[in-house]
Formats: structure tokens, sequence, C-alpha cells
């Protein structure tokens, strides 16, 4: 399950999971110099985001292909950019960039996180609508950034009670959508 952090209606339900998904760790060590010494004193500096990558792939229900292509189409919004005038700054006030798109992934019991997508690349895949020529089958792999709750708050307003209240929202559909 992946849902917009902002706008819960924006979700997309993995009926089926990832044959792999690759999740990467990596932290930053200071060299220190030290006469007499052949190697540096390393001193932690900090952690990296966490990064998660997978591919997943979504197939048409019934006949029309439009439904394969409105969820990759919800997936694609994770990577757009937005802006928003500042509230009583009249017409002529300058937008301000937003923070990117805030996600929150579910996959099974083991990640719950809130994440920016970063890549989504898809492959549009056979078979095709005769009518309107829409795909039946995509395979998406998707490129997220694990980010902390905190710089997650910081930079939407989410507070924790929302992401309590985003998370038992959730729920409940990640295991429906389990039975499917």
């Amino acid at each position: 399950f992946l849902v917009n952090a902002r706008d819960s209606s924006k979700r997309v339900a993995f009926v089926s999971m990832p044959t792999s998904i690759s999740q990467g760790f990596s932290a930053e060590w200071d060299a220190n110099e030290a006469p007499g010494l052949i190697e540096p004193i390393r001193v932690f500096k900090a952690t990296k985001a966490t990064t998660l990558s997978f591919k997943l792939q979504f197939y048409a229900q019934g006949n029309a292909g439009t439904d394969v292509v409105a969820q990759v189409d919800i997936l694609r919004s994770f990577t757009v950019s937005t802006t928003e005038r500042i509230p009583g700054g009249g017409s002529d006030s300058q937008p301000t960039q937003l923070p990117p798109p805030l996600g929150f992934l579910i996959m099974g019991a083991f990640i719950r996180s809130f994440v920016i997508v970063k890549a989504v690349d898809v492959e549009w895949m056979e078979p095709f609508t005769t009518a309107d020529i829409m795909p039946m089958v995509a395979e998406v792999g998707l490129s997220m950034e694990m980010v902390q709750f905190a710089t997650a708050g910081a930079n939407t307003g989410i507070n924790e009670l929302a992401s309590d209240q985003l998370f038992t929202t959730i729920q409940p559909l990640n295991q429906a959508s389990r039975l499917q």
C-alpha cells in the first residue's frame, strides 16, 4: 500500500507483493589522520537515508485497461513538484515551492514508513485493448527514500496524531487487499 500522506484519497493498493525488495543502508565516517598511525581514526558522522526499491505488476480488472493507467498515474503524482500561493498574499504573491509529496508505505508486516518517491519507471506490456489501445498490464519499478517521522512531520505539517489516523485508515484496507 502506498498512500499520499496529505491526501489519503490518492492511494495505490498492491494486490501482489513484489518478487524482491532492495533496501539500502549507509553510514558516513569522518577520517582523522593521527601521527604515527597508518590508518586514520574513524568517527561516526551520520547515517544516510534508507533507500528502498522494488517492482510491481498491475493488471487490468475487466477489459478497459483504464484502471492500470489510473494506478500508474497516482504513482507518478508522487514525483511531481507542486507550488502554492501564500494565503493573503494577494494575486501578485510569489508561489511557494512545497516539499516533495510524502507517502506512507505499508508492505506486509515488516515495512511501515514515510517515504519520498524518487523514481517511477513504467513498462507498458501486452496485451492492449483493441478499441482504444489501453495497456492491460504495467510493470512498475519504484525507488524511494525512507524518511523519519520527525522529518516528515516538519516538512508537511503532519503531526503524530494525524499519522496514527492515517495508519488506522489504511490498516483495514491493507488487510482487505491481502484477500484479493
